[in-house]
């Protein structure tokens, strides 16, 4: 009602109407699934959806090249040199703690 209407409802005795003006809402999700439940179609409806899929593995490796690559400029040629591992070495540990988070959950159990 919030959201549709601009106000709600004071809860006490007189149920006065309180109308909210100039607010901005943003809300962000992920797909449902992982314990996140699917999100009433008419709620959705309020908002503009903007859908942004995960980027691809070589443009992560891109993006975050570039900015550790940045970072190394004023360090000696053999570390500049070394960026590329780093970033790789980096990637991959991260795919091994999001597969090890996919496959088990904070209690110990298995996660379908």
């Amino acid at each position: 009602m919030l959201l549709e209407r601009g106000g709600c409802y004071n809860r006490g005795k007189d149920l006065n109407w309180k109308s909210f003006r100039d607010l901005g809402w943003v809300a962000a999700m992920g797909k449902p699934g992982g314990g996140r439940n699917d999100v009433d179609p008419r709620f959705i409806s309020l908002f503009s959806v903007f859908n942004m899929t995960f980027p691809a593995e070589e443009s992560l490796y891109q993006i975050y090249n570039s900015i550790l690559l940045g970072h190394v400029q004023p360090f000696v040629k053999e570390v500049q040199e070394l960026v590329p591992q780093i970033t790789k070495m980096t990637m991959q540990l991260y795919r091994q703690a999001l597969s090890f988070h996919n496959i088990y959950s904070p209690t110990g159990g298995l996660v379908m």
